[in-house]
Order: structure tokens, then sequence, then C-alpha cells
């Protein structure tokens, strides 16, 4: 890795080729691919000492990351989904429950 004077950004880069490359690693994660990120120095550096702290590579580390991010986001959207979906009755939904009440008017339990 190399630090980019001008950004201020650490730019993982050093084993790229000009394509991705799939790879087989020794940490679990297989057909792997190898990329290239800019990262605040900060953040990264936050990330190396968390990767430190729980045992784990930097590549381990972002690629958990990366899927509790699209975990939380994929729960996100079905939410999203169905609050629209329940947010207001469609026309259709009126007509059909007004029927329904018409067939099967609420009794009061106190008469």
């Amino acid at each position: 890795s190399s630090v980019s004077g001008e950004t201020g950004k650490l730019d993982i880069f050093a084993i790229m080729t000009r394509h991705p490359a799939r790879v087989s690693t020794q940490n679990g994660i297989t057909n792997s691919m190898k990329t290239a990120i800019s990262v605040e120095d900060a953040l990264m550096q936050q990330a190396d000492d968390a990767a430190r702290e729980l045992g784990m590579s930097r590549s381990a580390l972002v690629a958990q990351a990366l899927r509790d991010f699209l975990r939380q986001r994929h729960r996100a959207q079905i939410t999203e989904q169905l609050n629209r979906a329940y947010a207001e009755p469609s026309p259709a939904e009126r007509i059909l429950v007004r029927k329904m009440r018409a067939k099967f008017p609420i009794q009061d339990p106190t008469r």
C-alpha cells in the first residue's frame, strides 16, 4: 500500500493488476477478488486496529463489514417495501372493505 500525498488517502493497489484477479486465500475466503480502494488514513488506521484486536486480517474485516452493511441494507429495503405496501389501502382494497362491512356488519356485544 502507499500514501498519496495529494489526496491524503491510503491507496491500496500494490498487488493490483489492470483487471481484478480471482484468488484463493489462506484465511477461509475463497474465490475472492482483489480490488483497489481509497480510504482515509484515519479510517484505515481504525480498521487496522480493530482487525488486530479481533485477530483477523484487514481483508477479513472489510469483507465482514461489507456483508453486515449489505445485510442491513437489504433488511431496510424490505422494511421500506412493507411500509409502502401497508401505508395506505389501495382504492380496490377500500371498495372490498366497504363491501365486507356491508355483508358482515360488526355486532355490538353489549346489546
